[in-house]
């Protein structure tokens, strides 16, 4: 019997679609499924009154193998992320409608695409795009949702759950598998059974806990370990604990591929530093490093490639986490003084030895688990881009021997967290930058001061100094003002707290338990009754529109000098207008040096050569102060005020009441004003 080209085609046609369903029948395509009832059972409800699911975690085709006999037609299109790039996108449209369609079809564009799927509409299909990655994939392959025929059932996989958003009718998220599940899909490729094989239960266990309930770690793991003989699981057992399965790694690193290059920083900072760390701290940090922390958090989320624990800590799965540590490995195999990120032992050999370089941007380190270590003057100067340095202690562990030099070079200016357990030196080094800062921890350290005058502490948020008890006095924290918490548990020199503290806004908590010399908290002002006052260094006036009674101005600063200042000091005022006019020349305010400042001080004094010069020709001026000591060092103003005085004896005595002076003082600065009432 001869039959004619479109019989020989729908014969064709026939066949394969009976091979087709066959295939899916087969009981080879469960083998080895594992631990997916739940999911299948929750799909085929769905399925009932949605048309589009996507689900975030997990694909493969065992997922869908049990429901594919209910459909006319089903396509299933495995890795789709790497097919795209290895034949296109067009191709893999084109694949996939010939699939559908059971026959070949010519190239079609977008236009086209919407009317094979329209064509579709008469049957029941099934399609499943595996592992998606972009939305240029979904809108090549399936069009938007309206396109879909209502007999047609989409499915998609992905790591990144934005690509759902408003593509499906539901999200599904795949659970990790439990430890039972995980057993026996490990065992079925393990030892082709359900259980271990006698005399490997222990070695097993191990292989398990290892692969975290990663079906494709099992599968991986399982398949290397089959048919060996019980040292040879030890030995591979011995070597992942220390050289991660290059296979395994090699997959799960398809997520981390599709990061642009600041998500993959941020990636590679959780594996080394943020895992198990508070979320909304290592925002903080990571937005101070320029990384747009929120955005790539979440990218990050939505590929699974981290979790958020109900406490707000970050999540990294520990193969994810070694694959993030192979990553930076493979930056430059021998020498790991040319690696971004360093850890453990190969934190210690770098530190050890000296062979830090300007790629080292992130240092960790467990002190407890060093017998000792030597650091040369010069360590940190060789890193300028050292970003976090963590050099700690576990709880209720001891470090092991520091040998350094008395003095240290300049640490990284780049430093966002400084965290040293039991740092050895009295402060830190003079040319200290802070600038970037967002964390500062120093538990247990020999600092009496960390470092003199005023910092630029835009970006600081916690400082933990808990347990220094050789701390005198905190820095003039005044321009930290987004610093939150600051910790000074046990600090049992320190007799004063910075009054700067006590100003800032965001300041959340101060825990002070155990300051045992600690005499007050109570911060010196700018006397309340001055008019005008602030908390800067400068301060700008109006000046009244009747002034024939003005009898002169009063001036107030605060000092903050740092704790062993040993040069006298003078007060200097720049009067200008509020354009920057100079008005009048720099003008010292007190004759005489002062000496011996080792807490705030206010100065409060009448001037009447300044007064008489300008407060007759001017409406609105700026006072500009600043502290110098004999050498030229600046003393931080905590505040400054000024004070219109008129000709009132009344008003006269009333300011020298409600100034706090010593009976000499009023009566000398009382006798400064007398001269002109």
């Amino acid at each position: 019997m001869s039959v004619g080209t479109d019989d020989s085609q729908a014969i064709h046609n026939i066949v394969n679609d009976v091979l087709q369903k066959l295939y899916f029948l087969n009981p080879n395509e469960l083998k080895g499924i594992v631990g997916i009832d739940e999911t299948i059972q929750h799909l085929e409800l769905s399925l009932k009154s949605v048309r589009a699911i996507g689900i975030w975690g997990m694909g493969g085709k065992g997922l869908f193998a049990k429901l594919f006999p209910q459909y006319d037609s089903v396509c299933f299109m495995p890795n789709i992320s790497e097919e795209s790039k290895r034949i296109g996108l067009t191709s893999l449209r084109n694949k996939l409608f010939s699939e559908l369609l059971k026959e070949e079809i010519p190239l079609f564009d977008v236009v086209g695409s919407t009317v094979i799927m329209r064509r579709l509409g008469s049957k029941r299909v099934l399609l499943v795009l595996d592992d998606v990655d972009s939305f240029e994939q979904l809108e090549c392959l399936c069009g938007e949702r309206g396109d879909l025929g209502e007999d047609i059932t989409l499915i998609v996989t992905t790591r990144d759950k934005h690509l759902l958003s408003g593509r499906v009718d539901e999200i599904y998220e795949v659970n990790q598998r439990s430890f039972e599940e995980s057993r026996e899909l490990f065992c079925l490729h393990a030892f082709k059974t359900r259980h271990p094989q006698e005399g490997y239960e222990g070695l097993s266990n191990r292989a398990i806990h290892y692969a975290k309930g990663i079906p494709l770690a099992l599968k991986v793991l399982g398949s290397h370990l089959y048919s060996r003989n019980r040292e040879f699981w030890k030995s591979t057992l011995r070597k992942l604990d220390k050289y991660p399965n290059e296979k395994i790694l090699n997959v799960l690193k398809v997520s981390y591929d599709g990061l642009d290059s600041l998500e993959k920083k941020i990636f590679l900072d959780i594996a080394f530093f943020f895992k198990d760390k508070d979320k909304h701290q290592a925002v903080w940090i990571l937005d101070a490093c320029g990384f747009f922390a929120v955005s790539g958090l979440d990218i990050l989320i939505d590929k699974s490639l981290v979790t958020i624990s109900h406490n707000n800590t970050i999540q990294m799965h520990d193969l994810l986490q070694e694959m993030g540590w192979d990553i930076v490995r493979k930056e430059c195999w021998g020498n790991p003084g040319r690696r971004s990120r360093l850890r453990a032992n190969e934190a210690y050999d770098v530190l050890n030895n000296n062979k830090g370089t300007d790629v080292v941007e992130v240092i960790t380190l467990d002190l407890s688990q060093i017998v000792d270590l030597q650091l040369s003057a010069d360590t940190f100067n060789r890193m300028p881009n050292l970003r976090f340095l963590q050099l700690y202690v576990p709880g209720g562990k001891r470090s092991g021997t520091l040998y350094h030099c008395r003095v240290l070079e300049a640490f990284s200016d780049e430093l966002r967290y400084f965290e040293w357990d039991g740092f050895p030196l009295s402060s830190l080094p003079p040319n200290f930058c802070a600038q970037h800062l967002v964390v500062i921890r120093m538990p247990h350290s020999h600092v009496k001061e960390l470092w003199q005058g005023v910092q630029d502490l835009v970006n600081l948020e916690a400082i933990d100094l808990r347990e220094c008890k050789q701390l005198v006095k905190l820095p003039d924290l005044s321009r930290a003002s987004k610093l939150v918490l600051v910790n000074l548990y046990g600090c049992e020199s320190l007799s004063d707290v910075d009054p700067s503290v006590l100003s800032l806004e965001a300041l959340e908590s101060l825990i002070l338990d155990n300051c045992i010399k600690l005499k007050s908290l109570t911060r010196s002002r700018v006397p309340t009754h001055l008019a005008h006052r602030t908390k800067e260094s400068s301060i700008t006036i109006e000046l009244p529109s009747q002034r024939a009674d003005l009898l002169g101005l009063v001036y107030s600063v605060v000092l903050n000098p740092p704790p062993t200042m040993e040069q006298g000091a003078k007060i200097h005022c720049q009067c200008r207008l509020v354009d920057g006019t100079k008005v009048g020349n720099e003008i010292t305010w007190h004759q005489e040096a002062i000496w011996g400042l080792d807490s705030d001080h206010v100065f409060i004094w009448y001037d009447s050569f300044h007064s008489d010069r300008i407060l007759h020709y001017y409406n609105r001026l700026r006072f500009e102060f600043f502290v110098t000591t004999k050498n030229g060092e600046l003393i931080s103003i905590q505040e400054c005020g000024v004070h219109l005085m008129r000709v009132s004896r009344s008003e006269f005595y009333k300011f020298l009441r409600e100034t706090r002076m010593n009976v000499d003082l009023k009566l000398k600065f009382g006798l400064m004003l007398d001269t002109k009432v």
